[in-house]
């Protein structure tokens, strides 16, 4: 560090020496500070102004103010018809949908950019597969490879230095330049700390009136919204017990609406048996009686053994009559069957003995004794007179 402030003074001191203006080069008078930016424009940032009298209210024609109404204080304010709408309005649909368009053509063009995926490969070069997921694989499948060589050109040869050299020209000289000659930095650094600091305190201050302001909203909002809520629940509470009301007045109206049809209906009806009970008490047995004589009015025991025993008693007789010819047909069928098979039978063994009878007649001879008879011979019966003897 001495060493650079050493060298530094020398030359300084060289540059007195040669009488160049070392001001030139070196100017004492500091830069031009940056120049102050104004802040936001709004009533916040313009109030540290204003309090200081240095800005004036800002004025206009209250006659070109969207926010006043046009026309006689007196007459009622004119109610949009359907489907129109204000200019504000129709500046703020238009600003939406305009700000709509612009953000569907900026997600196209990043689905478009997303898609078309890495530029094409510079002549000569070739992609490569590359694996960027999280977890890698092993890929099994090797692409084929092939080598390839090339020669790159010779080193030039080193050119040959200059021969020729210029010498020389002037004095030299030196000097030396001491803390404090240039510029003073504790001085020259205090314009810029207070703008800087100036500036930070300004915005710190319009922050905090900026925060505050947006607490005392946030709290005037949520009252607000305590109150609508309140009010609401009011609201349904109080339309809640009006329904009750009403679905009890109804349902009241409609009871009492009962009761006195009921109640006419049975003074009708006491009426009626009333004035009827006596005139029905002599025009009832003539009635009865003829219509006794005409055949409406049958004894009941006797109306239900003839519309109901009777008819059932016939149809079990039918069907019982019916299980029994029937079973009938059957005993006879099995019994057919059985003497066929018994005739079939005897005829076999009447074949046989006859058979046996020709095949063996000198030795029933001898057999028989005189007097006697064959058994087989006299039990034998055909069985034609077997059948008519069972039949």
């Amino acid at each position: 560090m001495k060493n650079d402030e050493r060298h530094f003074e020398r030359r300084k001191r060289a540059y007195k020496k040669s009488g160049n203006c070392f001001s030139s080069r070196f100017p004492q008078t500091p830069r031009a500070l940056p120049k102050k930016l104004a802040p936001i424009e709004g009533m916040m940032n313009m109030l540290p102004r204003l309090l200081r009298g240095e800005q004036s209210v800002p004025f206009g024609n209250i006659m070109f103010d969207r926010r006043v109404a046009r026309g006689s204080t007196f007459a009622p304010v004119p109610a949009l018809i359907d489907g129109e709408q204000s200019i504000a309005a129709r500046q703020a649909e238009a600003r939406r949908r305009h700000l709509a368009r612009k953000r569907a053509q900026m997600q196209a063009c990043r689905a478009l950019v997303a898609r078309t995926g890495s530029p094409p490969p510079v002549p000569g070069r070739k992609h490569e597969p590359v694996q960027t997921e999280i977890f890698l694989e092993e890929l099994a499948e090797k692409p084929d490879e092939s080598e390839v060589a090339t020669q790159t050109d010779y080193f030039l040869e080193k050119p040959e230095p200059p021969s020729y050299y210029p010498g020389k020209t002037g004095q030299d000289a030196c000097t030396q330049i001491e803390p404090g000659e240039l510029f003073d930095y504790d001085t020259e650094v205090q314009p810029i700390l207070e703008v800087l600091v100036g500036k930070t305190i300004e915005q710190a201050l319009i922050e905090v009136l900026e925060e505050e302001e947006i607490a005392t909203l946030k709290e005037q909002q949520r009252r607000f919204h305590e109150l609508r809520a309140a009010e609401k629940a009011e609201e349904q509470r109080l339309a809640e017990e009006e329904r009750r009301r009403r679905e009890e007045k109804d349902r009241r109206l409609k009871q009492h609406e009962e009761a006195m049809k009921t109640q006419q209906e049975t003074e009708e009806r006491v009426a009626a048996a009333v004035l009827l009970t006596g005139y029905i008490a002599e025009l009832l047995p003539a009635v009865l009686e003829g219509l006794k004589m005409s055949g409406y009015l049958l004894d009941e025991i006797k109306a239900d053994v003839e519309e109901g025993f009777m008819p059932w008693l016939m149809k079990e007789v039918k069907k019982e009559m019916g299980n029994m010819i029937e079973s009938r047909e059957l005993l006879m069928e099995i019994i057919k069957e059985i003497l066929e098979n018994r005739a079939q039978t005897y005829r076999q063994l009447g074949e046989e003995y006859d058979i046996s009878k020709e095949k063996k007649p000198i030795s029933v001879d001898k057999d028989l004794e005189e007097d006697e008879t064959d058994n087989n011979f006299v039990n034998y019966e055909s069985p034609a007179m077997e059948n008519n003897n069972v039949i």
